[in-house]
């Protein structure tokens, strides 16, 4: 029975997942055990030596690079320019030797990049003021010179449940909850689409999204200083990883009872 196992679980696809613990990376443990992480510790000092060990020790079909995540909250990491050094090392030496192993390499990027009104487009310019989507960028760009089996996946998420007390109606989105994204990154990461690929829910209003998992949030009265939109066109994604209805995405709210 244990020669069985262990004959099975080799057969197993291996992703390895570059991430820091933070809590997108524990809603995507949840889901998929074929996957195997770096400890946080291993992950903070990915010198070329390390990440070439660490790729002919476990011999992954794919890297899933989510990066630091969780110290880019508040935009104010606790140790900037380590964080920025390691992240920025990182990709590179994973982008470098995946590419000379034939290796698929996945990078998580961000939905701040785009400016102006949306639904945005993979092919649009992009552009960042904080430090964080500065970081993205220079992410965005050494995988995209560097690896040709690359797919970089532009997230629009937040944490579940909504953080805020207060919420705007004339704000939209395309956010999921953490829950919500982690399926869709997975699938993404076992398909074949290479290039930029925006990853998010249908288009609503941010004050929508609040209330599918905070129903008393406070939608901000007086005057508005004009219309937001941040949101997705997400035809690339629902096209590729065969997704007919975006709806059937959500997890909270009416849609997601409707969908159950």
């Amino acid at each position: 029975m244990k020669n069985k196992k262990t004959s099975a679980s080799s057969k197993t696809p291996k992703v390895l997942v570059i991430g820091d613990g933070g809590t997108l990376e524990k809603e995507i443990r949840k889901i998929e055990k074929s996957f195997f992480f770096l400890t946080e510790k291993e992950g903070k000092k990915l010198s070329g030596d390390k990440v070439k060990d660490v790729l002919e020790k476990h011999g992954p079909i794919a890297v899933l690079f989510l990066g630091m995540q969780k110290e880019f909250q508040n935009d104010k990491p606790s140790k900037t320019n380590d964080v920025i050094k390691n992240e920025v090392e990182g990709i590179l030496h994973f982008s470098i030797l995946c590419a000379k192993k034939g290796i698929r390499l996945v990078y998580c990027s961000s939905d701040c990049l785009y400016e102006g009104l949306g639904p945005h487009r993979e092919k649009e310019p992009i552009r960042a003021t904080s430090l964080f989507g500065k970081l993205k960028i220079a992410g965005e760009h050494i995988v995209a010179s560097i690896s040709d089996k690359h797919l970089i996946l532009r997230l629009s998420f937040w944490e579940n449940p909504y953080g805020k007390t207060t919420v705007s109606d004339r704000f939209y989105t395309s956010k999921l909850y953490e829950d919500e994204i982690a399926p869709i990154i997975v699938k993404a990461v076992f398909g074949r689409s290479v290039g930029v690929m925006n990853i998010g829910g249908p288009r609503g209003t941010l004050a929508d999204f609040a209330r599918r998992t905070k129903p008393d949030v406070k939608v901000m009265d007086g005057p508005h200083s004009g219309q937001i939109d941040d949101s997705f066109d997400i035809t690339k994604m629902r096209v590729e990883l065969k997704i007919e209805n975006p709806l059937t995405l959500l997890k909270h709210g009416h849609f997601a009872k409707k969908n159950s």
